[in-house]
C-alpha cells in the first residue's frame, strides 16, 4: 500500500513557494470549464423555479412535468456538448501541468496546462471514452434516484408510495457507491494520456484499470483524506484554494507516480501491464528511472 504521508510531504515540497503562481495559472482554466455550465444552468432553470415548486403540489401537474422534462433534456444536451468539446479536454490537460510540476518543478508552465489544444483530437476522444464509461457506471444511481423522486412526489402517487420510494432511495445510494468504486479504476487515465502518447483512448482506460488493480481502496482513502481541506475551502468561500488546489492536485500527480513505479517494478511478478504502459512520454523522465 502506498504511503499517504510520504506522498503528501513530497507534494508540499513541490508547491512550496509556488502556490500563488500555480493557482493563477490554473484558476482561469477552471473558470473557463465551469462558467459555461453555471450560465447554462441559470438560463434554463431560474425561469422554471416556480414550476419546479409545483411538482410537489397536491394535484397532478402534467404540464409542469412536460416543461421540466424539456428543460432537463435541453440542459443535458448543452452541458454534455460543452463538456465533450471544451471542459473535459481542458480538465485532462490540467493534469499534465501538475504532472510536470511534480517532475520538473521549475519548468511547469501554461503550455503544459493547454497541451490539449496541441493534440485536441486525441484529448477529445479520450475524454469521450472516459465520460461514456463514467456515465454508464452512474446510470443505475440516476435511474433509482429519479424513481425515488417520482414515487415520493404526491403529484404522481396518491398517497405517495413511501416504502417503494425509500427502497428506490436505498438502491440509488448503493448505485452511487458502486459507481464511485467502478469509476476509480479510471482515475489514472489523465496522467497516462500525457505519458503514453501512442495509446488510444480505450488503451488508456485499460492501462488505468491495470494500474489501479488492488489500489482502488488506497486511492479512495487518499482522496477522502483531503475532506478537511475541502471543508476549509468551503468555509473560506474558496480563498483557501490558493494553497489547497495546487497542493491537492500535485498530491494526486505524486500518487500516480508512486503507483506507476510500483506497478512497473512488480509487473513481471504479479501485475502484468499492457505493452504500451512501459513507454515513457516524449521529453519526460522514464517511469523506471529515479525522479527528483
Amino acid at each position: 500500500m502506498l504511503d499517504r504521508r510520504q506522498i503528501k510531504q513530497k507534494a508540499r515540497r513541490r508547491v512550496k513557494g509556488r502556490c500563488l503562481r500555480t493557482y493563477l495559472t490554473v484558476f482561469p482554466l477552471f473558470l473557463v470549464t465551469t462558467l459555461p455550465f453555471l450560465l447554462c444552468t441559470v438560463a434554463i432553470w431560474v425561469p422554471a423555479l416556480r414550476d419546479l415548486r409545483g411538482i410537489f403540489a397536491r394535484t397532478p401537474q402534467l404540464l409542469i412535468l412536460r416543461d421540466v422534462s424539456q428543460r432537463a433534456l435541453l440542459h443535458s444536451a448543452i452541458v454534455t456538448s460543452i463538456w465533450l468539446g471544451l471542459g473535459g479536454p481542458i480538465t485532462l490537460s490540467l493534469r499534465a501541468y501538475f504532472l510536470m510540476l511534480r517532475r520538473h518543478r521549475n519548468r511547469a508552465g501554461i503550455y503544459d496546462a493547454l497541451v490539449c489544444f496541441s493534440s485536441y483530437a486525441r484529448y477529445f476522444r479520450t475524454n469521450a471514452w472516459l465520460s461514456l464509461w463514467t456515465a454508464l457506471h452512474f446510470a443505475p444511481c440516476a435511474f433509482f434516484f429519479f424513481a425515488y423522486v417520482l414515487l415520493h412526489s404526491p403529484s404522481f402517487a396518491h398517497p405517495p408510495a413511501t416504502a417503494a420510494s425509500f427502497a428506490a432511495l436505498a438502491l440509488a445510494i448503493v448505485g452511487l457507491f458502486w459507481g464511485v468504486w467502478r469509476v476509480a479504476r479510471y482515475a489514472m487515465t489523465p496522467y497516462l494520456l500525457h505519458d503514453l502518447p501512442s495509446a488510444s483512448g480505450r488503451e488508456l482506460l485499460r492501462a488505468s484499470k491495470a494500474l489501479m488493480r488492488a489500489r482502488r481502496l488506497s486511492y479512495l482513502a487518499f482522496q477522502l483524506s483531503f475532506t478537511p481541506l475541502r471543508l476549509l475551502s468551503f468555509t473560506t468561500l474558496g480563498l483557501a484554494n490558493v494553497y489547497i488546489l495546487p497542493y491537492r492536485m500535485t498530491a494526486s500527480a505524486v500518487y500516480y507516480g508512486a503507483a506507476r513505479r510500483g506497478a512497473l517494478q512488480t509487473a513481471e511478478e504479479r501485475e502484468p501491464l499492457p505493452h504500451y504502459a512501459y513507454a515513457p512520454g516524449p521529453n519526460r523522465i522514464a517511469p523506471n528511472q529515479p525522479q527528483s
